[in-house]
């Protein structure tokens, strides 16, 4: 569960920056068009074939 904090529209793919209260701010890519408003709650299950989780020096953790 989150809270949508910006949607970045690329053409053929949206990301959605999104404020959760156990994971803190996530980006959630989605291909195609996807109107989200700020302040709106989305639900999402991430594939963790398709995870990428990142610590705090910048580096991906396995």
């Amino acid at each position: 569960k989150g809270t949508v904090v910006h949607a970045e529209h690329l053409g053929a793919d949206t990301n959605l920056y999104l404020d959760c209260e156990k994971a803190g701010l996530i980006t959630v890519r989605i291909f195609g068009v996807y109107n989200a408003e700020p302040g709106a709650t989305l639900y999402a299950t991430p594939d963790p074939a398709k995870t990428y989780r990142f610590g705090a020096d910048g580096k991906v953790l396995k």
